[in-house]
């Protein structure tokens, strides 16, 4: 018997310590529901169980970010309803104006208050906010490689031997075009030749250059139509040759007694007055070749005709396409230096018209730059110079003369396709021949046409820069994840007029590039006869920007039923934008609920997971500080067992 050491009490007096502790761990489970309270009870558990719960608070701000987002994405979306319901007002107003039974008063009239559609639109633009956030004003600047027409860079020919178009030689008189001009008419413009009344001499209406003398003047003079208190006839001998003649005929006035009132048929010879010139023309009611439109056409003698050939030009070309990029030819008028070079680009079948826009010559150079990317013959080529100027031109009405009404080639009619205003240069087709021509004519200046020389290479070249342009767009970020690079962009469209009828200069960078367009179409482009076509049709159904730049006064868009009726076509444009914009917004808010019903799951989720990991099973935990419980007390019963074991001590010494 030992009284220094009581080993049956230190091992009772142990494993009560033991039993405590158990029981203080099982009474904090109980207490708190969880068996990892803190790094002590399981460092890796708890570790892991920090991160879940960190994700979890990030997942649930995110959540709510998302829904956030979603609210201000359909404040915007229900901005631009806004906007689409005052532009289709707008286009009502304008279809009125585009009608021939209003007067310019009542256009007037219809101006104001298309003025006040379009100011609201703007204000709906620049007003809508959230949060202080501008919403459909703002745009963002992105770096483009724009190219550009160096005018002034020297004449380079073509790689030998390969040449120009050839200009054929109509002397044995297999073909002789017709040297027609078309002009576009209105009822009140047309004048019934029979019932002009004549001079005393006359008993006609005599043909413009026609030798006669005037009697007011006293002199020889030449016949030339001039438009003047709604009928009348002058002659002038400043404009033009006037033919000799072995003896002068009198003539004391000519005047239209009977105008039309609505269009004659075709076949039926006419005088027709232009009236933004106020000159006229004898002539005949025709339908334009290219076009299907019922025009006046009339014998233009200040018309100069070139018939070409492309075929030499493609001979000369070895390994197309790729042997024909670069190679071009240009067309200088002889007379004000003006030119147009047109050059090909193997490496796109898209066509472009560039202006020489910094060189000082008036009028500015311009070039076609054709795409023949997918040119193999000389009829690839025939038609991708034809159809490029077409579709090139459409996007360039000021400097091509393009009157958007025009078609690609089409090998069973005549086609027209408009190269440059200045001097009304075309690239004609003829169906009964297979053969083309590029003409030259001054109307309506009378001035003797000069000639047109054909250059075996191209004027200027081509040259880029690298600028910022304004995308019509603010991305904004939606912080939808729990990580700072994971994140969702959304667009956000901007809606000012601005964009809505975009300016040439107002440095929007809205072009479609090549990659932009489909590489294969739907069925509704199976009437379109070439690429061009498919193209032009798709950026004016399909491509999300306005298809074309404009000239925007909101004040006076339908001061004329000429304006308005060109007006109507950008304000379909206009709407076909508001339209993709607010798609693109509902889509995004869509995707907004997607993002946070699959946030709810993930949060879900994790949360199982951190609740496996340190929640207590309660049932478990409460068996567990039951034994624990029972264990302490017996320990403790021990432990006063033991001490009774050493009191028997005393009994000996006794």
């Amino acid at each position: 018997m030992k009284i220094q050491n009581n080993i049956a009490a230190l091992t009772a007096l142990g494993e009560l310590k033991k039993n405590d502790k158990s029981l203080s761990k099982q009474g904090k489970k109980l207490s708190t529901g969880q068996k990892i309270v803190g790094a002590g009870d399981g460092a890796s558990e708890y570790s892991i169980s920090e991160k879940m719960r960190l994700n979890i608070r990030a997942l649930d701000q995110a959540t709510t970010n998302v829904r956030t987002g979603k609210n201000m994405l359909m404040l915007a979306s229900k901005a631009i309803d806004e906007q689409v319901s005052l532009m289709q007002q707008v286009a009502v107003r304008t279809m009125q104006a585009s009608d021939d039974t209003y007067t310019d008063k009542d256009r007037t009239t219809l101006n104001k208050e298309i003025s006040q559609l379009l100011d609201q639109t703007d204000d709906i633009a620049t007003q809508t906010t959230y949060n202080g956030i501008h919403l459909l004003d703002q745009v963002r600047s992105t770096q483009h490689t724009v190219p550009w027409f160096n005018a002034d860079a020297p004449f380079h020919e073509n790689p030998k031997p390969t040449i120009a178009l050839t200009v054929l030689n109509n002397s044995a008189g297999a073909y002789t075009p017709v040297q027609e001009r078309y002009l576009d008419i209105t009822p009140g413009s047309l004048y019934d030749i029979s019932s002009a009344v004549v001079g005393t001499d006359y008993t006609y209406v005599p043909d413009i250059g026609t030798a006669v003398w005037n009697k007011t003047t006293g002199s020889l003079d030449s016949v030339a139509f001039t438009y003047t208190n709604n009928v009348g006839l002058i002659f002038n001998k400043s404009k033009g040759s006037i033919v000799a003649t072995s003896s002068s005929t009198n003539i004391a006035s000519v005047s239209f007694t009977k105008a039309y009132t609505s269009v004659p048929g075709v076949g039926t010879s006419v005088a027709c007055v232009d009236p933004s010139t106020g000159v006229a023309r004898l002539g005949t009611i025709k339908t334009e070749p290219g076009t299907g439109l019922t025009k006046f056409a009339f014998v233009d003698s200040d018309t100069s005709i070139s018939d070409i050939d492309f075929s030499t030009l493609f001979q000369t070309t070895t390994n197309p396409p790729a042997g024909l990029d670069g190679v071009g030819f240009t067309l200088r008028c002889d007379e004000c230096d003006q030119y147009v070079a047109i050059e090909f680009d193997a490496k796109t079948t898209t066509s472009h018209l560039y202006v020489g826009e910094r060189s000082t010559k008036d009028p500015k150079p311009m070039c076609y730059i054709i795409g023949v990317g997918d040119v193999k013959t000389p009829k690839d080529l025939e038609q991708a110079v034809f159809d490029g100027i077409v579709s090139a031109g459409a996007m360039n009405p000021e400097y091509s003369g393009s009157t958007g009404s025009l078609s690609g080639l089409s090998r069973s009619s005549d086609g027209t396709a408009h190269i440059a205003a200045k001097h009304h240069i075309d690239l004609n087709y003829y169906a009964s021949t297979g053969k083309f021509t590029i003409s030259k004519h001054n109307w309506p200046t009378y001035e003797v046409s000069p000639t047109m020389t054909l250059m075996n290479g191209v004027i200027g070249a081509m040259d880029t820069d690298t600028v910022s342009l304004k995308t019509p767009e603010q991305l904004l970020k939606i912080q939808s994840s729990n990580k700072g690079s994971q994140d969702t962009a959304v667009i956000v469209p901007n809606t000012t007029l601005s964009i809505l009828f975009p300016g040439a200069n107002d440095g929007w960078g809205i072009e479609p590039e090549d990659g932009d367009y489909p590489t294969t179409y739907s069925s509704d482009y199976s009437n379109c006869q070439s690429e061009a076509e498919r193209r032009q049709k798709w950026r004016e159904e399909e491509w999300k920007y306005p298809a074309r730049f404009v000239e925007f006064d909101k004040d006076h868009t339908v001061d004329t039923r000429e304006k308005a009726s060109a007006f109507l076509g950008n304000v379909h444009q206009a709407i076909k934008y508001l339209l993709y914009s607010n798609t693109t917004l509902g889509s995004e808010a869509n995707r907004m609920d997607y993002t946070a019903s699959n946030l709810v799951n993930t949060t879900e989720n994790l949360t199982a997971s951190d609740s496996t990991i340190r929640d207590a099973d309660m049932a478990k935990e409460m068996m567990n500080y039951t034994k624990s419980n029972i264990l302490a007390q017996s320990a403790q019963a021990m432990l006063a067992q033991a001490n009774q074991n050493s009191s028997g001590v005393l009994g000996l010494l006794q």
